[in-house]
């Protein structure tokens, strides 16, 4: 048989039983999803104006508890410098992986990236569609003497249709500097 629309009971006992299962979190995008099918096949949304819904949905809250937003201070230049001092620490015997980690930490900060624009998870992820390459990265005027650089980003969470998006991030005359 037909089983929409889902009776009052029917919700309640599907919230009960997730429960059970899974986290406060989770049960919300569960509901949501029965909402939206609801909405989708021309019916009222069931989750709406269900005081007993309402009240076992804030009963799990109170129960199993949200879990605690993760707290991202942003990183300043005083935090930057201090990371760029260690690896002179760090890399003292490599001075290649000293330099790529300054270039990495500095052009995310003057460009303000993610961290997903400009490394990748690890080699066997690597996929020169989405991920940041040497031929993204263009000096300007030249590579010998360049004012600026501009980096292609080929994908971030901006950029939905992943169509790529140019940044120029420019000189700064001071000991950290991007380009």
């Amino acid at each position: 048989g037909n089983i929409l629309p889902a009776s009052e009971h029917t919700i309640v006992y599907f919230t009960l039983s997730l429960a059970q299962t899974v986290s406060y979190g989770t049960i919300n995008v569960y509901l949501n999803a029965v909402k939206n099918m609801h909405l989708e096949q021309g019916y009222d949304d069931p989750t709406k104006g269900s005081f007993m819904l309402q009240r076992i949905v804030q009963g799990i809250r109170n129960a199993k508890g949200q879990k605690p937003t993760r707290i991202r201070l942003p990183v300043t230049l005083t935090i930057l410098q201090g990371l760029c001092s260690k690896m002179e620490l760090l890399f003292q015997k490599e001075p290649y992986n000293k330099l790529v980690m300054q270039s990495a930490f500095l052009v995310a900060f003057f460009g303000f990236l993610r961290v997903g624009e400009f490394t990748c998870d690890s080699e066997k992820q690597f996929n020169p569609t989405f991920h940041l390459q040497w031929q993204d990265i263009t000096f300007l005027p030249n590579v010998y003497k360049p004012s600026c650089i501009q980096i292609l980003i080929k994908g971030s969470k901006t950029d939905r249709g992943s169509k790529g998006v140019p940044i120029v991030i420019g000189q700064t005359h001071k000991p950290l500097c991007p380009v």
